[in-house]
């Protein structure tokens, strides 16, 4: 039952991670290579292993990055980057898809994360004495879920084109007030 439970809750916070994929995916374009599926798809899974664990570590003591507070950060995140993504694709025109940063993407494995953050908080007040085979499983649902979304926003942006990082930037910036309405 807490296998199915783990898998279930990994699907659930994988989510986030899935979309940001699926625009960085259409964004980058051709350029969205399959070690930068797997890098990106790697951050998005250690950010949603770990959070669970620090939330569950650190109990009530994380509250600063919970509730309004975080989801205001993460939120404000995926706007700065989801708008940047659209301005660069209005003033790219016909050029080259948009320069990879992993920086840019430990931002996004962070600010999809928070949810998860919280996971582990409940957790820890539900008085759990370990939660590291479901942190795992949530680690490694996230990490295949956002290959997956990074290779088929990869093929969809190589259809679309230039303009693609609208579609992307778009989608983070839904993402975005998403986090701000529901959390």
């Amino acid at each position: 039952m807490i296998w199915l439970e783990a898998l279930l809750m990994g699907i659930g916070l994988a989510m986030d991670a899935l979309a940001v994929a699926v625009a960085l995916g259409v964004s980058m374009r051709c350029a969205f290579h399959w070690k930068l599926i797997l890098g990106t798809a790697a951050f998005f899974g250690w950010f949603q292993f770990m959070m669970p664990v620090i939330g569950w570590l650190g109990g009530s003591r994380v509250h600063l990055l919970t509730g309004m507070p975080g989801r205001i950060t993460a939120a404000g995140i995926l706007l700065l980057l989801g708008g940047k993504m659209i301005v660069d694709s209005w003033r790219g025109g016909n050029k080259e898809a948009p320069v990879f940063s992993w920086g840019r993407v430990i931002l996004l494995a962070f600010s999809t994360s928070i949810d998860a953050l919280i996971v582990g908080i409940s957790y820890a007040c539900m008085e759990r004495s370990s939660i590291w085979l479901e942190a795992v499983v949530i680690g490694v649902v996230t990490l295949m879920i956002s290959a997956a979304g990074g290779v088929i926003g990869r093929r969809f942006g190589c259809l679309l084109g230039p303009r693609s990082g609208c579609i992307g930037g778009s989608a983070l910036t839904l993402i975005a007030i998403k986090t701000l309405i529901v959390g």
